[in-house]
């Protein structure tokens, strides 16, 4: 995974440490940090994947999915319930549990990256529909 540009959005300044901490450790650029929403819609092209806190979800559920246009994780604190809910295959994100290992931080980044370019190929293309995105992320992951 090349090394890429990555914003993160948390209120949390002190979690906000140890991700950027974390992601610098294995050679990363650390990642631009916003601590709300109001920026994000504007900012978020300029970087190949934001990491958003899941605690500002629900300032993003009245986008239209479609209006997503930019590979997004979710970072979620959940220490007990870790399993692949196979259900966010068919979301427009994807979400990293925190604290997260090296392989998982890289999985999630590269399939948020890879959603985003299936739908921008849909997009295109003039043949989008979430029925057939859904179908082939369900058969392909």
């Amino acid at each position: 995974m090349k090394s890429l540009n990555v914003l993160l959005v948390t209120g949390d300044s002190t979690e906000a440490k140890k991700i950027c901490e974390t992601i610098e450790s294995w050679g990363y650029n650390s990642p631009s940090v916003v601590k709300s929403t109001e920026k994000v819609l504007k900012i978020a092209y300029e970087f190949d994947v934001v990491l958003m806190d899941i605690n500002f979800k629900t300032e993003f559920d009245n986008i239209i999915e479609s209006e997503l246009k930019f590979p997004l994780v979710y970072l979620k604190k959940d220490f007990e319930n870790r399993k692949i809910d196979k259900n966010l295959f068919m979301e427009d994100y994807t979400i990293l549990y925190v604290p997260f290992s090296f392989n998982e931080y890289k999985s999630s980044v590269e399939i948020a990256i890879y959603k985003q370019n299936i739908l921008k190929e849909f997009r295109n293309d003039g043949k989008f529909s979430k029925e057939v995105l859904n179908a082939f992320m369900i058969h392909y992951l």
